[in-house]
């Protein structure tokens, strides 16, 4: 007698289970624009930033809600709240869909959705306050009503998602694309639709807090000053498979560190690895392979579609969360795989991040920014510093004050990199030290760790040979001791 099984119950249960998983692994060293969108909702500092304009509403909704209960949390907490609420969505969104339009079983929906939410880069913006996981969910959901002869809803909730995060017109914009050809009519309504939605939330938005500059110049500012620009080199272009890979598991150059530390987890995932490996291969017969479509599909075409523009802007893992969820919406239009593969790669998928990617964050700071933070608001007023990761430290100053700093400059790599040149900055430096100014520094002997950022840094030695580098003191983090070093004038 076979065993009935109620979908909706486990679904709400697992569900549930994410939200208290996301919840246990905060990340102690948010990211650069996690930290700024907090800093928006606590003191609305940039909060209608026109590259992703709702973001923040969400989040303050939340902080009012509590209030209205006497109770209080940080913004921080907020925006993690409404990106759990997102993952969520798209895990019950990708259950639906594997079954309903794909005729998948409930399990092994299950176990895809189960998947996509432990990858890397959904379990990792679950867990920050970045701005990728409700446009998602909004942006497949509607991708679902417009599957279902729900057009009209589908379109406006596009026209939402883009308003959450302008890297979202991809979506409708492929879609649309593909349909205008069979039926223009139809579809050129439905653009219509999408495009009062997305002009009729920038307009009220410019027309009751823009003032200084035009509609087109507010509409595309991150563009215009650069923000969301970016231009492929030969560093970003090699980092593009370790990013496709990072999209699904956690790969970083902390983790030899981490294994020597504790030797035991990345000796248990490989044994779990090869257990995996050895289930699925002994499983392989389960798989059952649909005839081969000659054409491309939607979802190929959106999965073409978003690995091409992340791989323009250099591998950008934020661009590549949506091929978490796009690889089942292609995959299952030619491959109907069993319980037997999926469970393993649930399993592996899961200790993996979680012990070589989310613990290690969540529990250790890495890094000195967020105590250079603490110590710029101790210091006289007339302490500067000179910076590595200056955006992460200058939002977190804004976060704490609700000031944005002036004390904070970029590193040399920073201005080689952006005017060719570190002789501005060598200049700002002489100026300062002459006025009668201190300037600290956590850049001459930063030791390195293997990642992106630092991959993509120049080496900035040559510049700190024409000061007089004294170091001052330590900041001991998880693996690394971080130097912090005063700058003098040579012949002062």
């Amino acid at each position: 007698m076979g065993i009935k099984i109620n979908s909706g119950i486990i679904t709400l249960i697992a569900s549930i289970g994410i939200a208290i998983i996301y919840f246990s692994f905060p990340f102690a060293e948010p990211s650069n624009d996690a930290i700024a969108y907090a800093a928006a909702v606590k003191w609305g500092y940039d909060f209608w930033n026109p590259h992703h304009l709702l973001h923040p509403v969400p989040a303050r909704i939340v902080l009012y809600l509590f209030l209205l209960f006497d109770s209080k949390i940080s913004p921080a907490t907020a925006l993690i709240s409404w990106n759990i609420l997102s993952a969520i969505a798209i895990f019950n969104f990708l259950i639906k869909y594997l079954q309903k339009i794909r005729n998948w079983d409930y399990l092994p929906s299950l176990f895809a959705g189960l998947i996509t939410l432990f990858s890397f880069g959904v379990w990792r913006f679950a867990i920050e306050g970045e701005a990728y996981l409700a446009p998602l969910a909004i942006s497949v959901w509607a991708w679902y009503l417009n599957q279902s002869n729900q057009k009209t809803l589908g379109s406006i909730l596009w026209g939402l998602a883009i308003l959450f995060h302008q890297e979202f017109i991809l979506f409708p914009a492929i879609i649309y694309g593909m349909e205008i050809i069979r039926f223009p009519k139809n579809t050129l309504k439905h653009i219509i639709i999408t495009g009062i939605v997305v002009v009729s939330g920038y307009s009220i938005i410019y027309l009751l807090y823009t003032t200084h500059i035009n509609f087109a110049e507010f509409l595309f500012r991150d563009f215009v000053q650069g923000n969301a620009s970016f231009f492929p080199n030969y560093k970003a272009l090699l980092l593009i498979p370790i990013s496709l890979i990072r999209t699904w598991f956690q790969i970083h150059g902390f983790q030899s560190d981490w294994s020597a530390h504790h030797p035991e987890i990345i000796v248990s995932e490989i044994i779990m690895f090869l257990i995996c490996l050895v289930w699925i291969f002994y499983k392989r017969k389960t798989i059952h392979f649909y005839p081969i479509y000659k054409t491309l599909n939607a979802s190929d075409y959106l999965f073409l579609g978003f690995f091409l523009f992340s791989a323009w802007f250099g591998g950008n893992a934020e661009f590549m969360v949506p091929l978490t969820i796009l690889i089942w919406t292609s995959i299952s239009a030619r491959i109907n795989f069993s319980i037997h593969q999926l469970l393993p790669i649930c399993i592996f998928v899961f200790f993996w991040n979680l012990g070589m990617g989310i613990i290690p964050k969540s529990l250790y700071h890495w890094n000195p920014e967020s105590q250079i933070v603490q110590q710029y608001q101790t210091f006289p007023n007339n302490t500067w510093w000179v910076v590595q990761d200056h955006n992460t430290i200058s939002n977190g100053i804004l976060l704490s004050t609700g000031i944005y700093p002036e004390r904070i400059m970029p590193s040399p790599s920073y201005y080689q990199q952006k005017f060719g040149s570190t002789d501005i900055l060598y200049q700002k430096i002489d100026s300062l030290l002459k006025s009668g100014n201190k300037i600290f520094t956590d850049c001459p002997g930063r030791p390195s760790t293997m990642s992106r950022s630092a991959w993509m840094i120049d080496d900035s030695h040559d510049f700190w040979q024409q000061f007089f580098i004294q170091q001052k003191y330590i900041i001991h983090c998880y693996s690394k001791d971080f130097p912090i070093s005063e700058i003098n004038l040579r012949n002062p």
